[in-house]
């Protein structure tokens, strides 16, 4: 097995989205509506597409956590959205798939 972090690269935003839809579905079951959670995989397509579209022009870096050469966690960080701690880094968002 190897694991591998590098930075996200735009012909990975199709995987990137797979695992927030994924992440979302095993972690959320029986928290969030069902619907709303079946709907994420509805709306995919049209989220990978937005992705894309802000690849370039997004001020945060993005990581992706690979294991066999399969994306299977996606990391977010940035400044800080705190004005009181802009001088600070922020961690956004962790996506990891459960298996």
């Amino acid at each position: 097995m190897k694991d591998i972090i590098r930075e996200k690269s735009f012909e990975d935003c199709v995987s990137c989205e797979r695992v927030y839809t994924l992440s979302w579905q095993q972690t959320y079951k029986g928290i969030i509506n069902d619907e709303f959670l079946n709907n994420l995989t509805n709306n995919e397509i049209d989220r990978i597409k937005r992705n894309q579209d802000n690849f370039y022009n997004d001020n945060d870096k993005r990581f992706v956590l690979e294991v066999d050469n399969k994306i299977v966690g996606v990391l977010s960080i940035g400044k800080s959205r705190n004005d009181k701690y802009s001088e600070c880094g922020e961690l956004k968002s962790v996506y990891i798939l459960n298996d």
